[in-house]
């Protein structure tokens, strides 16, 4: 299975609007708008590999698929490698729920913007509010800190907090309750 390597940036975003004017002033595109539903299950502790580990089924608009991967954080973003894989059989995702449990579902509504090597994605993350990422393509053995660093000045105006660690621990956090904080 072929794996990809991906320089992510993650930030709370009170607006979306002055994004979008960003985005088309360097020439990305809208390419489309989804609702998505992703399933986390519950893995095994692993000793034995830096950064968090985690499988989820995502559901949209298109085609359901699970997505495996890990990811570390440094340097104001995170180095996430993942595995795709189309789900052609939806009754595995019952299988899975019954043998490792569901931690966290998490629902939202995505636009995605894309220039040559670069994914932004705008959430609407239910329960949360509205979240920017950026999905930079690590290519070769080279990170693009630099031009991670260069997104992260260009839309750093209109960004709040960073977001560290996924969608899921933003949901788990909400669903917390106040004596378990």
């Amino acid at each position: 299975m072929h794996m990809q390597v991906v320089r992510c940036i993650k930030a709370f975003c009170p607006d979306f609007q002055p994004i979008r004017q960003i985005l088309t002033g360097i020439g990305a595109t809208c390419i489309e708008q989804k609702k998505q539903i992703d399933y986390f299950f519950l893995l095994p502790i692993r000793t034995d590999a830096p950064g968090s580990r985690r499988l989820k089924l995502r559901v949209g608009n298109d085609q359901p698929r699970w997505i495996y991967y890990y990811d570390r954080n440094q340097d104001g973003s995170s180095l996430v490698t993942f595995q795709r894989s189309e789900v052609h059989d939806p009754i595995i995702k019952d299988i899975l729920a019954a043998a490792l449990g569901v931690e966290t579902v998490v629902h939202k509504q995505r636009e995605v913007w894309r220039t040559k090597h670069v994914i932004f994605n705008l959430d609407q993350l239910h329960g949360v509010g509205q979240i920017f990422e950026m999905e930079l393509e690590v290519e070769g053995p080279n990170d693009p800190g630099v031009q991670a660093d260069y997104y992260r000045e260009l839309f750093r105006p209109h960004l709040e907090a960073d977001i560290h660690g996924s969608n899921e621990d933003l949901i788990a956090a909400l669903l917390k309750k106040p004596n378990e904080a």
